[in-house]
């Protein structure tokens, strides 16, 4: 209902707008054409195509640019009837010897994606799609196991207390401390050997994500109702990104219950991508 009353009012505002502008270019017509007594409906004429021309132009600019970005899938609609970023996140891999860490030619969104949780540094693109990301990755310290973002480390340990009923910690370079406990229950098992495992994951608690469009970077909603959003960057690091407005959010679910679905859509993300 909001969303109508908004765009009645922007309706109501266009109109008034487009009657001053009307009436404003007929006012200035009459004092150029007043010598050559031109009808007033002949000015009015004038006055409504001068209008009329340069709308139906951006308009016409508008939608062809909108279909640009449906068609690339970069932009959606949600069942509420508002636009929401949905950007590629695909894994082309070409040959590439940069750096020890970039092996392939990473599609630009997954650098983005991944520049911008592991690092405040600004994340910028040229119109030659040169950007910063390369060195932002490069100057990271990637090991073996779980990283968790500096401002998620917190909200991270609360959900693995939650679930496993363990106390986990996390070392100085953000990554998290395997559990020994004979109390362990599947899950703690699991994140186990999530830490001793051959790759990094990558875990930010956040209602959004860096992603571009024509080489500008944007802050991407993560979907409502989804609890992780799961990518990957190569073979070796995968993205999850845990949504903070799923966070024992629901009154059907205990704390216990949440904490035990996110961890899974975490498991279940690095299996099947």
């Amino acid at each position: 209902m909001e969303v109508l009353i908004y765009m009645f009012i922007g309706l109501v505002i266009f109109l008034i707008f487009l009657y001053m502008a009307y009436k404003f270019i007929g006012f200035i017509l009459r004092k150029i054409f007043s010598k050559y007594k031109f009808s007033n409906t002949y000015i009015k004429f004038i006055s409504f195509i001068i209008i009329v021309i340069p709308y139906i132009i951006i308009q016409f600019l508008i939608s062809d640019y909108m279909n640009l970005l449906y068609s690339t899938g970069n932009i959606e609609t949600k069942e509420d009837g508002t636009l929401k970023g949905n950007a590629n996140t695909g894994n082309e891999e070409k040959k590439d010897t940069k750096n020890e860490v970039n092996t392939h030619d990473i599609d630009i969104n997954s650098r983005v994606m991944l520049a911008g949780i592991i690092s405040d540094e600004d994340i910028l693109i040229t119109e030659d799609n040169i950007d910063n990301t390369q060195k932002v990755i490069s100057e990271f310290n990637f090991e073996k196991g779980i990283y968790i973002s500096e401002n998620s480390r917190d909200i991270f340990l609360n959900i693995l207390m939650d679930a496993t009923g363990l106390t986990y910690s996390i070392n100085e370079q953000g990554y998290l401390n395997e559990v020994s406990n004979e109390k362990q229950n599947n899950l703690a098992e699991k994140i186990n050997k999530m830490i001793k495992s051959n790759f990094t994951t990558i875990i930010d608690v956040n209602e959004v994500y860096k992603a571009t469009i024509n080489n500008t970077v944007f802050d991407f909603i993560v979907e409502e109702t989804m609890y992780v959003k799961n990518s990957k960057y190569n073979d070796n690091i995968r993205i999850s990104i845990i949504n903070p407005n799923m966070l024992y959010n629901n009154e059907e679910l205990s704390k216990k219950d949440i904490a035990e679905e996110i961890l899974l859509k975490i498991l279940e993300g690095i299996e099947t991508i």
